[in-house]
């Protein structure tokens, strides 16, 4: 079982705002607990800056970076420094997560940051710390991925993620589903963990934690969403409501026409 150490964090504000700074606060010393009893995360004393708007939080990740962030994001991580960028703009509060999981995510970064993980896998297990959640979309989406042969390819997103918007967002599911499925597998994320941090390459700790070698966990996933692809399912939830209702209208139409070209044919001459 690993330690569970986590250490107070720096919070500061660009503008300053004490307000913000005790949620800043607070908020990382939840998520420092919660990380701790889920995972055993061991945190040394980090940074969070809190931007007040998105041209400060450009700012911001282009001075500790040396490069401006992606358009989507919210919040950088840089384990480096032991430092998380935040943006804490009210247009940002719009993406449906609280700053709360947004905090959970990086600090997995953080946490991560000296470890030989995937790519994939360090994102993965920040969107499930983020407490994020498949909708029936997204799942319908990643079924439909997989039966067309159209995932993202495992060894390019073990060292990268694609930076265009849209692109990204499938890694990121794909990353999340595949790192579920794990934890359904033996002693799952916990053991994988422990044995990364105990010296074992990543490969090596998923097969002794989870009972087979990478690869053949991949394909399995990967084909067990594929089977699971109902077209019919995905073009009937693609209709919506309105869209079902039109089609019924239609096919009702069509029940009523040949009815009534059936009785004039039956009409005696």
């Amino acid at each position: 079982m690993l330690a569970c150490l986590l250490l107070l964090a720096t919070v500061t504000c660009v503008p300053p705002d004490p307000s913000m700074q005790a949620v800043g606060e607070s908020g990382l010393q939840a998520c420092r607990t919660r990380l701790a009893l889920q995972w055993g995360f061991e945190l040394d004393a980090s940074q969070l800056i809190l931007a007040g708007t998105r041209r400060i939080y450009s700012q911001q990740v282009q001075r500790y970076s040396g490069r401006p962030p992606p358009e989507w994001s919210r919040a950088v991580a840089l384990p480096a420094q032991n430092r998380i960028i935040l943006s804490v703009d009210p247009s940002d509060q719009t993406h449906g997560r609280s700053m709360l999981d947004v905090l959970a995510h990086e600090l997995v970064h953080l946490g991560l940051g000296g470890l030989a993980v995937p790519r994939w896998f360090d994102e993965g297990l920040a969107e499930i710390a983020s407490r994020r959640m498949l909708s029936d979309a997204e799942q319908r989406s990643l079924q439909r991925w997989a039966e067309q042969g159209l995932l993202r390819e495992w060894h390019v997103l073990r060292d990268d993620f694609p930076s265009h918007a849209e692109r990204a967002q499938t890694a990121y599911l794909q990353a999340l589903a595949f790192c579920r499925y794990l934890d359904t597998q033996g002693e799952g994320l916990q053991g994988i963990l422990a044995s990364v941090r105990n010296g074992a390459d990543f490969d090596s700790a998923v097969q002794e934690s989870c009972g087979q070698p990478l690869q053949g966990l991949q394909r399995s996933w990967e084909q067990g969403e594929a089977q699971n692809y109902s077209f019919f399912w995905d073009q009937l939830n693609e209709l919506g409501v309105y869209g079902l209702l039109g089609l019924l209208v239609i096919v009702a139409w069509l029940v009523e026409r040949f009815r009534r070209r059936r009785k004039h044919e039956l009409l005696p001459d």
